[in-house]
Order: structure tokens, then C-alpha cells, then sequence
């Protein structure tokens, strides 16, 4: 699938605006790679499995709808933002700024709404078993 150039340079410039973002990979409900920039990052379909039970639980836990999950490692931290139709994750080094990477989501509604009109079936994709 080929994704318009100035959706990927965009989201390049984002990721090189916020300090310590490695890489960022925006996959469909699916868990499908649309478009990624930055460093290659192996574990996307992990990513997605972890997403995708951190939504079951927080359903069963009654608590609403999940928007945003931040998972923090030794040398890394990945924040997953759930995006109408899509899953922005954002992979950064652990001295990132978290509340810097949870407000990345206002620049990159630009990026999201852009693949949604030129993958209009993105909104028929839903994320269940």
C-alpha cells in the first residue's frame, strides 16, 4: 500500500519535533502498518496484541472507552493512542517527555484524517476477535 509522500514527511517532522521519539508507526484496527517513520521497529504486531487486551480490560473494568496507553520500559517508552479508525504508537527513549508524547496526538490528527480520506475503507475495519 502506498501512502502520499506528505503523509510520511509529515509525520517525519512531527517525530523530529518531539525530543527522544524514535519512531512512529500508525497501524489500522487490525493491526495492519500503514505508514511508519523513524527507526524499524519489529514488534508492532506485539504492540497491537498488548493494545488490543488493554481495550478488553478497561471494557470489562467498566472505566470507557481507551484512548491512550503509556507503557514505560528501562530504555524505552511506547505511548498507544487510539484514533477514530487507527493506532498511533509512539516509540521513545525513556528520558522522553510523556505528557510531551500524549500531546503529540493534537499534531497528528492532521496525519490520521489524511490517511482516512485516501484509505476510505479504514472505516469499515473494526477491532474485534
Amino acid at each position: 500500500m502506498t501512502v502520499d509522500m506528505s503523509v510520511t514527511q509529515t509525520l517525519q517532522n512531527i517525530r523530529e519535533s518531539c525530543t527522544g521519539v524514535v519512531s512512529i508507526v500508525i497501524t489500522d484496527m487490525n493491526g495492519v502498518q500503514l505508514v511508519a517513520v523513524g527507526e524499524d521497529h519489529r514488534n508492532i504486531a506485539q504492540l497491537f496484541n498488548a493494545f488490543k487486551l488493554s481495550i478488553e480490560q478497561s471494557e470489562k473494568m467498566g472505566i470507557g472507552k481507551q484512548k491512550c496507553a503509556v507503557y514505560g520500559y528501562h530504555s524505552s517508552q511506547i505511548v498507544m493512542i487510539s484514533s477514530e479508525y487507527l493506532v498511533v504508537f509512539i516509540v521513545a527513549d525513556a528520558k522522553a517527555n510523556t505528557g510531551m508524547l500524549i500531546e503529540m496526538q493534537t499534531k497528528l490528527e492532521p496525519v490520521t484524517a489524511a490517511l482516512l480520506a485516501t484509505i476510505p475503507t479504514l472505516r469499515e475495519v473494526h477491532l474485534e476477535d
